[in-house]
């Protein structure tokens, strides 16, 4: 969970509302990673996926729910979040009217996976 009264988390949670895509990565059942960009929704307290049933990051989920996230540097790399957590497949689908809101388009039948936040890192290698 972000304490927004940290500078720290506060500017992460601030990039989380700003940014659309997010890293995710996860491991596959033979053990090899993977990592795609997926769009994405924060809510403050939750990262929300919307991804088709069935979807190889869905697989690696279900076989091992450890997730890390990660949003594009920016600042030339002076400012990179990272999110490690584990992934929880929820099944009920989102209504019609919240995949406009969150996602601008109702088109695709979802799979909610909601990251339990462990820990968010703020690096700032140059400094």
């Amino acid at each position: 969970m972000l304490d927004l009264t940290q500078t720290k988390d506060s500017h992460i949670d601030q990039r989380l509302r700003q940014e659309l895509i997010i890293w995710l990565g996860s491991v596959k059942s033979n053990g090899n990673p993977h990592l795609v960009p997926v769009w994405f929704l924060w809510d403050g307290n939750q990262i929300i996926i919307l991804s088709q049933p069935g979807n190889q990051k869905i697989r690696n989920i279900q076989h091992n729910s450890h997730v890390t996230l990660a949003l594009e540097a920016v600042n030339d790399g002076d400012d990179i979040v990272m999110l490690d957590g584990e992934a929880k497949l929820v099944d009920t689908p989102l209504d019609e009217k919240t995949l406009l809101r969150m996602f601008g388009h109702a088109s695709c039948i979802p799979v909610v996976l909601v990251l339990k936040q462990h820990r968010s890192d703020h690096c700032y290698p140059n400094g």
